[in-house]
């Protein structure tokens, strides 16, 4: 994922255009990949933590949520775990309703991903096969 830390804000205003919240679930495709491949043992939890997300449907849940960005943020000091805490804060600022900041951590969330070595190694191979299966 060389080059600019921005390369994923097209695809993501593309996804958020066909439908709101496909980005959203785009990201959360794309760091369920790239831990299970980057990081099996730690895959689970992950996916854990995302379903949580995906179940979040209404603003009761954000003080919960919000508790968890920090927890998530410095459990281990790694990308991934800043990817999934952003993914988190997005999903906050979705169900508030406040739609630039949600879109930011959306942007934060792949810019974090996209800096772990596994994913950097890679290139864009997961986000790229994944971002097909969203368009049309």
């Amino acid at each position: 994922m060389a080059g600019s830390a921005f390369w994923a804000e097209g695809l993501l205003a593309h996804l958020e255009k066909l439908a709101p919240g496909t980005g959203f679930s785009w990201v959360a495709d794309c760091i369920i990949n790239a831990v299970e491949k980057a990081d099996p043992p730690y895959a689970e939890k992950v996916s854990g933590w995302v379903r949580k997300l995906v179940l979040a449907a209404d603003d009761a849940i954000v003080t919960d949520l919000l508790k968890d960005i920090e927890a998530i943020w410095y459990e281990r000091d790694n990308q991934l775990n800043k990817a999934v805490s952003h993914l988190f804060a997005a999903k906050t600022k979705l169900l508030q309703g406040d739609d630039p900041f949600y879109k930011y951590h959306l942007l934060k969330s792949m810019m974090f991903l996209g800096s772990d070595e596994y994913c950097r190694r890679s290139a864009a191979t997961i986000p790229l096969a994944l971002f097909d299966r969203y368009v049309p």
